[in-house]
């Protein structure tokens, strides 16, 4: 697939919140189809219909299968020049999104929103289910915070440029070496009123 063909298929993919949400859900390695639709709150049948599609396109590997006793298991995964192609297009993918029509960018922020909503009702889960010991670690730690900040226009764009200074290269070890360790997430929502 050439730079452009890649370049046009991943932002027609980001305009589909529930397909991004999956390639996120992939980013942190093998993974079935169900375990995917329990973190995404979504039916497997809705799953493995968007991997298939993600596979035509190229991002998604052939799955690998897994015989259990009374069930076959399909553990899915990112293919592997998908990490490559992603990195060495950053650039112009930021170009392309500056360009797209207001209905397509209004897909791509959805996609992206679903993406952290996922990272999210994830960390719930883990969260509900770790021990009291990893809890009482954590408050101990000090390393846990949620906040809502409002912001004035100008005060939010400085913020923003901050932000997307640093954490410009933990999204680049993302893609290269899986979504894994300490989690930060940032979403910035523009006032709508």
């Amino acid at each position: 697939m050439s730079r452009h063909d890649f370049i046009e298929n991943l932002l027609e993919t980001f305009k589909h919140p529930l397909r991004g949400a999956i390639l996120y859900q992939l980013l942190k390695g093998k993974t079935t189809a169900s375990q995917i639709a329990q973190n995404l709150g979504e039916k497997p049948d809705r799953i493995y219909y968007h991997l298939k599609i993600l596979k035509e396109k190229g991002f998604v590997g052939e799955p690998e299968v897994v015989v259990r006793k009374n069930y076959i298991e399909k553990y899915y995964e990112l293919d592997l020049k998908f990490r490559e192609d992603l990195l060495s297009s950053a650039e112009e993918i930021a170009d392309k999104e500056k360009e797209m029509a207001a209905e397509d960018f209004r897909g791509f922020m959805l996609s992206f929103l679903s993406m952290a909503i996922s990272v999210l009702q994830g960390y719930k889960k883990r969260l509900e289910n770790a021990s009291l010991k990893e809890i009482e670690s954590i408050g101990e730690r000090n390393n846990f915070e949620v906040k809502t900040i409002f912001f004035e226009h100008d005060p939010y764009l400085e913020w923003l440029k901050a932000v997307r200074a640093l954490s410009h290269g933990s999204l680049i070890d993302m893609f290269t070496k899986g979504a894994e360790g300490n989690l930060g997430i940032v979403i910035a929502l523009p006032d709508l009123d």
